[in-house]
C-alpha cells in the first residue's frame, strides 16, 4: 500500500532533494541513506528495539518508522526480531524516490509506505533512526523546533513507546548540513512534555545518543 501526502514543509524540500541525490547515486543501501555501513545501521536498530517489551515479542505488534528510507528497518525486524512474521510495519519518508523504489522492492503485505513528513498510523512502537541528522540549510533553532514537534506527534501515535537517535552537539568536528542536538535539552523536553519513563543510551565513540521513551 502506497500513500502520497505531498504536504512536506518548504524547509524540508531541500533535505528531501539531498536524500534523493544520495539515493539515486548509491541505491537501496546504507550509503544511499548516509549511513557508513550496514553493521553500524543494524547496531542502531538493535539499540532502538530495546524499547520493545520482551512479552511483545510473542504477539503481533505494530511499528511506525519515521524516515524509513529504503525500508531497512522492516528488513531487519523481519530477519532478526520477528522472524515468525507477527508484526505490521508503517514507514514514512520525505523522499519520494525512496518510497517509490521501496514499494517496488518490498511487496510484503505487512509493510506499508507513506510519502510524508509525519506518521499517519497509531502503532504500538515508533522509531526514528538517523531521521533528523540532515537539516540542509535550516537554522538550528528551526530544526530543533521541528525535531521536538515531530517527537511529540510520534509519541501521540505510539501506544507503548518510541525510540530515536541523534548526533551529540558535544563534538568538535561537524559536517555541513548536519544537525547536532543538545542532549540535555532533548532529554528534558522528552521528560517534561512526553513521559518520565526514559532511557538514555550514549555511544561516545560515534558521538551520538539514543533516547527510549515508554508510556
Amino acid at each position: 500500500m502506497l500513500i502520497f501526502n505531498n504536504d512536506i514543509p518548504p524547509f524540508l524540500e531541500l533535505v528531501a532533494a539531498g536524500y534523493s541525490m544520495q539515493f539515486n547515486e548509491h541505491g537501496p543501501s546504507p550509503t544511499g541513506v548516509l549511513w557508513a555501513d550496514a553493521k553500524g545501521q543494524e547496531k542502531r536498530f538493535a539499540t532502538l528495539c530495546k524499547v520493545i517489551n520482551k512479552t511483545d515479542a510473542d504477539q503481533e505488534i505494530t511499528i511506525n518508522d519515521l524516515g524509513c528510507g529504503y525500508g531497512a528497518l522492516f528488513e531487519y525486524l523481519n530477519v532478526d526480531k520477528f522472524n515468525d512474521g507477527r508484526f505490521k510495519y508503517y514507514g514514512s519518508d520525505i523522499c519520494r524516490d525512496m518510497i517509490v523504489n521501496t514499494k517496488t522492492r518490498i511487496t510484503d503485505s505487512r509493510a506499508h509506505f507513506n510519502w510524508s513528513y509525519q506518521t499517519q498510523q497509531i502503532c504500538d512502537y515508533s522509531f526514528c533512526s538517523g531521521t533528523f541528522n540532515m537539516k540542509g540549510t535550516a537554522e538550528d533553532d528551526i530544526w530543533t523546533s521541528y525535531v521536538k514537534e515531530s517527537l511529540r506527534h510520534l509519541f501521540e501515535h505510539s501506544k507503548k513507546g518510541m525510540g530515536f537517535n541523534l548526533h551529540d552537539a558535544k563534538q568538535k568536528k561537524r559536517l555541513e548540513w548536519t544537525y547536532y542536538a543538545d542532549k540535555k535539552d532533548i532529554y528534558n523536553f522528552c521528560k517534561k512534555e512526553l513521559s518520565g519513563d526514559l532511557t538514555l543510551l550514549e555511544d561516545k565513540a560515534k558521538k551520538e545518543f539514543t533516547i527510549l521513551v515508554r508510556k
